[in-house]
């Protein structure tokens, strides 16, 4: 299901890669994009028992320099369980509409490259998230497996290929239950 959305929002095959393949790597990358992903990268999964999702493997976007999360709301997912992520001082929360979240990271990000770059506002998540990707020399985005992702694909796909044409190395994390949760 994943890799078909991505692949109509014609991202490439080879920058998608399984969890098994990409979650040693999210310790060195710079930044991660979490697009409408919330109980696949939820680090209790790994930290607390008794849950719904207790012990079921994550994508670690927790380990990576900057997490920006572009998401509806700080709600639980599916599972019900709160993302102790969103409470990580280095997670960037950008919530509302996934699609209009990331259209503004592509606006941003060439409005930036055409001004002086100014220091974010350390209590404005969309300026630290700009700075954060702007700052990137690796940049992993994580997309999510429900409306979210399905919205803003296109979108999300230009910005790996703006990021790209700055020289970052993008990549794509997928998740194996991605687009097989209810």
């Amino acid at each position: 299901h994943m890799h078909v959305l991505l692949a109509e929002a014609e991202v490439e095959y080879e920058k998608l890669f399984e969890m098994k393949d990409i979650n040693d790597d999210f310790a060195a990358t710079d930044a991660v994009l979490v697009v409408g992903a919330c109980d696949v990268v939820n680090p209790a999964a790994i930290r607390t028992e008794g849950t719904p999702i207790s012990g079921m493997p994550i994508l670690r976007a927790h380990e990576a320099g900057a997490v920006i999360v572009a998401n509806l709301d700080e709600k639980p997912g599916y599972s019900g369980v709160d993302n102790p992520l969103y409470d990580d001082p280095k997670a960037l929360l950008l919530f509302g509409d996934a699609k209009d979240t990331v259209e503004r990271l592509i606006v941003g990000l060439e409005s930036a490259a055409e001004a002086a770059p100014a220091a974010p506002a350390a209590d404005d998540p969309q300026s630290r998230s700009l700075a954060a990707l702007a700052a990137a020399e690796s940049v992993i985005i994580v997309p999510g497996y429900g409306m979210a992702q399905a919205h803003a694909a296109p979108e999300v796909a230009r910005l790996a290929d703006l990021l790209e044409r700055r020289g970052k190395r993008v990549r794509f994390a997928v998740h194996p239950v991605a687009g097989r949760m209810p």
